[in-house]
């Protein structure tokens, strides 16, 4: 395993990948990967929901409710490519984002609501699907 990587995290990105046709190569990969910096995905953007779907542009992003109301929920992340990974966050605690487990593209053990400006939610891109990786809920 590579240093300064999450256990958890880096066994579910691994689950993951072996169910691809290119997890044979990750073995490959695993051997040679080293972080010896930190590791940075950048400052997270804005996007805001419509129709309960966001289209993604980076790694990193704060998702906002569609006309700033109190509460929505987002079924669909489009975008991404295979091995992909995607941090959410929300906006504001004030605005109450519910990410929806299993009703489009999110595969998730349960739904899960950013109703604090410090939870995160992260994801791995598997072709079609963003599968989690992890969640903290600090509210």
């Amino acid at each position: 395993m590579p240093r300064n990587i999450d256990r958890v995290t880096w066994a579910a990105a691994k689950r993951y990948a072996d169910q691809l046709p290119v997890g044979r190569l990750w073995n490959d990969v695993e051997k040679r990967f080293t972080i010896t910096q930190f590791f940075n995905i950048g400052a997270a953007t804005d996007l805001t929901i419509a129709t309960g779907a966001v289209t993604i542009t980076g790694s990193h992003h704060r998702i906002d409710t569609e006309a700033a109301a109190a509460t929505d929920n987002l079924d669909t992340i489009s975008g991404g490519t295979s091995g992909d990974i995607l941090l959410l966050r929300s906006v504001a605690t004030a605005r109450v984002v519910t990410l929806k487990a299993g009703v489009d593209n999110l595969r998730m053990p349960i739904d899960f609501a950013l109703d604090n400006i410090l939870d995160i939610i992260g994801f791995v891109y598997i072709p079609n699907v963003w599968f989690e990786l992890f969640r903290s809920n600090n509210a």
